[in-house]
């Protein structure tokens, strides 16, 4: 992948996917800013390392949710949009649920996620990126 960030969000998605928090969170800088994943109501964001963990926490606690990336379109040198499958079955009823967002991570220097955006729409999370999906590929 051109700007190599994909390994680290995979990595993030299977080390959250096993409920391996400590490894999810590495990946993050400890000033991450990511839009809440659940309730997506606009200007709902978690601040920092130890506030997305309360919410992963949380969220587990009630729904065993899985988060599966689509695929990873590197865009420019620090993003990567990520469309995504969410799906959780409720911890009490068994009621399960699925739902198609689209993430745009930012990576820092350091190769951390220091943002996490979430979009309705693969284009929409590709225009935020400066990316355009005539530009972009995604990979084999």
């Amino acid at each position: 992948m051109p700007n190599g960030h994909a390994d680290t969000i995979h990595r993030g998605l299977e080390a959250f996917n096993a409920r391996d928090f400590d490894a999810a969170i590495s990946l993050l800088a400890e000033d991450v800013v990511w839009a809440s994943f659940l309730s997506r109501t606009q200007g709902e964001y978690l601040h920092g390392r130890e506030e997305v963990r309360t919410a992963w926490e949380s969220q587990v606690d009630v729904l065993d949710l899985r988060a599966e990336a689509l695929e990873y379109i590197p865009v420019g040198d620090d993003k990567v949009v990520v469309p995504m499958r969410m799906i959780g079955q409720g911890r009490g009823s068994e009621m399960t649920i699925a739902a198609s967002i689209v993430w745009l991570w930012t990576l820092g220097e350091d190769g951390l996620g220091t943002s996490v955006e979430v979009f309705d729409e693969r284009a929409a999370a590709l225009e935020a990126a400066g990316g355009s999906q005539d530009r972009v590929r995604s990979p084999a």
